[in-house]
């Protein structure tokens, strides 16, 4: 994937990868573009890990925030098919809203803490798999900071080692 994090009119542009499972567990690592590796975080059954390993960043980057960003993203979802619904593990958001287009897939989502809306997600650019949609572009937007990601290379399936989990 790449990905452009954008805060306080600060932009960074970050190539990595993904590794996911069904139940929310996964990993991601990120490095600048033709340069240093910034950061790892995990969350592997429930438990945060994180590493940041560029220095000079060190004191400016939670990588558990990326990391929030992504299980929001890819794994924070309402019960069912429901519309909208209460979420339990997010300390910025209490309720989620869900878009989905005429064929069923998710194209917006809406986090909202305390009935004010705090956060969206938007997908775009799909692509089919065996496994069903995934979107090729995904932005969202949580107060003056955003992140865009450019998604490329997905494996559905992808058969890894747990140990891989672990940054």
């Amino acid at each position: 994937h790449q990905v452009a994090v954008a805060h306080d009119g600060t932009e960074v542009v970050l190539t990595g990868y993904m590794l996911g499972r069904v139940d929310g567990s996964f990993r991601v690592t990120a490095a600048v573009a033709m340069g240093p590796r910034v950061f790892d975080v995990a969350r592997v059954d429930g438990v945060w890990k994180a590493k940041v390993q560029y220095a000079p960043l060190a004191d400016k980057l939670d990588p558990r925030h990326l990391g929030r960003a992504i299980a929001r993203i890819y794994f924070t979802r309402c019960p069912g098919e429901e519309v909208r619904g209460a979420v339990t593990d997010d300390d910025e958001g209490d309720a989620l809203e869900v878009a989905r287009d005429e064929k069923g897939r998710v194209v917006h989502k809406r986090f909202f803490q305390k009935g004010a809306p705090a956060l969206t997600v938007d997908y775009s650019e799909f692509e089919q798999f065996p496994d069903g949609w995934q979107a090729g572009l995904i932005a969202m937007t949580h107060g003056a900071s955003s992140i865009r990601i450019a998604l490329y290379g997905y494996v559905p399936g992808f058969e890894f080692d747990d140990a891989l989990l672990t940054p």
